[in-house]
């Protein structure tokens, strides 16, 4: 499979797409071999949910070259810049313009635990996300921390970044979180997290506008200390749940993904980047109808 193969964009419409305590488990069938991109939610409630069928496995390897003509990787996300350039000239002309605050500056969370012990843990996968992302922009982590996090500044798809690793525990993510979109200036509709979902097979991926916590408890940290509010977007990383409902879901997330989950999450991971390009190019509503979700 390709190093993409979750990040679905199409044509000109987008170059570029713990300690924790979960909701209760449930007994769930991993997903076929192919990897999936989640389909679109339906209403529930917090906790437990059973995923819409009809989930339709896609090579985003293929998707990326349609869209841009056959090029690379590399050339990609060239022209996911351009295009980010182009729809932030037209401001108030699109749904990206209209997203942005003034500055447009944003910020994109990758959520996990600090410490080597918690690499390459199911919880982490966020932390894995937006090193991919600082990695493939040549986007460097700050020696020293701020506000209790690793931090990386730069350009991603011609928008000035902030990329955040909160380092403490993933329960305690939002101070660092709202600390730091305070300092920089980040409007909350331009905070991206990036999290562990149980709740979506291993390797899918789901892009949402807004929403609960959904039993995360990093997420659940994030809203309560932005006074309540949950009106940022976030990527899911699905991890699917242990086949045996008595298996300890803290065991489930502090493990480390097994042999055979590794393929699909590093596709997961690489697809998650460009995903985040997308959006950074053209706008959160844009690059979700190009990946053909509904945010919400």
């Amino acid at each position: 499979m390709g190093p993409s193969s979750l990040a679905l964009v199409r044509g000109s419409e987008a170059v570029a797409a713990v300690r924790s305590a979960h909701a209760p488990p449930r007994l769930s069938t991993p997903p076929p071999a192919s990897r999936l991109l989640a389909p679109s939610p339906a209403p529930h409630h917090m906790g437990a949910r059973a995923e819409a069928p009809g989930t339709a496995p896609l090579a985003a390897r293929v998707a990326l070259r349609a869209a841009a003509g056959g090029v690379g990787k590399r050339r990609v996300a060239s022209a996911a810049a351009k295009a980010g350039a182009k729809a932030g000239a037209k401001a108030g002309a699109g749904a990206a313009a209209a997203e942005e605050a003034p500055g447009g500056r944003w910020m994109v969370v990758g959520l996990g635990n600090p410490g080597p012990q918690y690499d390459g843990t199911r919880h982490n996968v966020g932390f894995r996300v937006v090193d991919a992302l600082a990695e493939r922009h040549g986007l460097s982590w700050g020696r020293s921390l701020q506000k209790n996090a690793m931090v990386a500044m730069g350009s991603v798809a011609g928008r000035d970044v902030v990329l955040v690793k909160p380092m403490a525990f993933i329960n305690n993510s939002g101070e660092s979180v709202s600390a730091l979109a305070r300092k920089h200036g980040v409007a909350l509709g331009q905070q991206l997290v990036i999290f562990d979902d149980l709740d979506l097979p291993t390797g899918a991926v789901r892009l949402r506008q807004k929403g609960g916590h959904g039993g995360h408890n990093g997420m659940r940290s994030i809203i309560e200390r932005n006074g309540s509010r949950n009106e940022f977007p976030r990527v899911k990383v699905g991890i699917g749940r242990p086949a045996s409902p008595q298996y300890p879901i803290s065991n489930w997330v502090l493990g480390k993904f097994t042999a055979d989950e590794r393929a699909p999450i590093e596709e997961a991971v690489d697809g998650t980047v460009s995903l985040v390009e997308s959006v950074l190019a053209v706008g959160i509503e844009r690059a979700a109808g190009a990946a053909g979700q509904r945010l919400n």
